[in-house]
């Protein structure tokens, strides 16, 4: 095999698109992974990487564009990496997730059914929350993939409009004031993140500025400004970090003007929603997978419904609402989220829940004697998924049904091998379309003993 050198400039065939948007083909035999190739395109490409078992190629010129490639919708799509599909028609974005959710479970030796790909129907303007950094220059975007350079860009085609108008209008206001931005190099600088969050249902707006600093120059009329621009914001709060590190909040939260959350209706359920508290960036999304997860609830007919990972309520407390006659118990890592639900309960008049605040990794204290007396589980855990100690612990309390709901379908399928391992069967897996144009994507199924 002729070994590839780096800068070379070869003809590639692309066979498929892998889980991390990638096109991938072959040259010499040596597989290649080239961004923002679609399977089909024939192209000259640029090895810019190249090691023992594999090379890293950018397209030079497209020679014969693939059927299902279209024209990306957004300028800066290849440089900030968010949207991997962004050039992928979007029925073949969902057939290329359902692969890589087969893929997910096959490697493990499992073979569940894998349902097509469900979505809200929109493809744009569906996330509900955007981080902006701001480095010394004040530039104000997206990170370049892969680096700490800023892409100066306020408008995101995944993002509601009116993001772009009131980041503009803070730009201005530093501007004017002279107020600098973060330079992640020297540790200097006062603005560091703009962080914004809007209740679809409710139209209500919260901005938080993050800063190096105890406080902002001109704070009311910063207010003010931001206010004018657009009238649905409820909130501004800022949010103090000082940390070297990569961590885009700290842990101090101050309320400048309005209130400290916004609020979103999601199931028939009224939310509370803090600028920490955890909550699913697409609402209609979210609605879609939530009701999917319920479904498998009320199938199993429990009476004591245990939600692991409960967050701010968001499951459990619409699988309440939704279901007449059961007992919840949610729990949760983080107190401030804990609180946050039990707000949540009581705003919704829902008498039948409780919650607890404990540690979910590692030795759980607490959570035998709730599993003993639990006939149904919901699992919502983060992208890492669950422990091997809950697994173990799932597995010994013999819990009937488990309704586990994942962002991420290879811990997914990790978990699985190890709950059927156990004992437990899998039903269909059932695929949703959360973060179109990405390359993530959400799933709901039922672990039956």
């Amino acid at each position: 095999m002729q070994m590839l050198k780096k800068n070379e400039i070869h003809r590639l065939s692309v066979t498929e698109i892998n889980d991390m948007g990638y096109g991938v083909g072959r040259i010499n035999g040596m597989i290649v992974f080239t961004a923002a190739a679609v399977t089909g395109d024939v192209a000259d490409v640029r090895l810019i990487k190249v090691n023992r078992s594999y090379a890293v190629a950018r397209i030079e010129k497209l020679i014969t564009p693939s059927p299902h490639r279209t024209e990306a919708a957004c300028s800066v799509s290849g440089k900030c990496g968010g949207c991997v599909y962004m050039h992928v028609e979007y029925e073949y974005e969902k057939q290329l997730k359902r692969e890589n959710v087969r893929k997910a479970f096959a490697d493990h030796g499992l073979f569940p059914v894998v349902e097509e790909v469900r979505d809200d129907g929109r493809i744009h303007r569906h996330r509900n929350k955007a981080m902006y950094p701001v480095d010394g220059a004040l530039k104000i975007g997206f990170f370049r993939a892969k680096t700490n350079d800023i892409i100066e860009q306020t408008d995101c085609l995944l993002q509601p409009a009116v993001f772009a108008d009131i980041v503009e209008e803070v730009k201005a206001f530093c501007l004017e004031n002279k107020i600098s931005g973060y330079d992640r190099e020297s540790g200097k600088g006062l603005l560091r993140h703009l962080y914004l969050r809007m209740g679809e249902a409710t139209g209500e707006v919260l901005l938080c500025v993050v800063h190096n600093g105890r406080s902002m120059p001109c704070e009311e009329e910063l207010c003010a400004r931001v206010r004018r621009v657009c009238p649905a914001l409820v909130g501004v709060m800022v949010n103090e970090n000082g940390d070297r590190g990569s961590k885009i909040t700290g842990e101090r939260y101050r309320c400048l003007w309005g209130r400290p959350y916004l609020t979103d209706v999601l199931c028939g359920v009224t939310l509370k929603i803090h600028p920490n508290s955890f909550y699913q960036v697409n609402r209609g999304g979210a609605e879609l997978l939530y009701d999917l997860a319920i479904d498998e609830v009320e199938k199993a007919k429990p009476k004591r419904v245990l939600d692991l990972f409960c967050g701010i309520g968001s499951i459990g407390l619409a699988a309440a609402k939704r279901l007449e006659g059961i007992e919840l118990c949610g729990y949760e890592i983080v107190p401030e989220a804990v609180e946050n639900a039990k707000e949540n309960a009581e705003l919704n008049g829902i008498e039948n829940a409780r919650f607890v605040c404990g540690d979910l990794d590692g030795e759980v204290s607490g959570l035998d004697a709730l599993l003993k007396t639990s006939d149904l589980v919901i699992l919502d855990p983060p992208r890492k998924g669950i422990d091997e100690t809950l697994c173990e612990k799932l597995i010994a309390s013999g819990i009937r049904h488990i309704v586990y709901v994942s962002c991420d379908c290879k811990t997914l399928a990790r978990d699985c091998a190890l709950l059927t391992q156990g004992g437990y069967t899998l039903s269909s897996v059932k695929p949703v379309n959360l973060f179109p144009r990405t390359k993530h994507c959400e799933c709901v199924l039922t672990l039956t003993r």
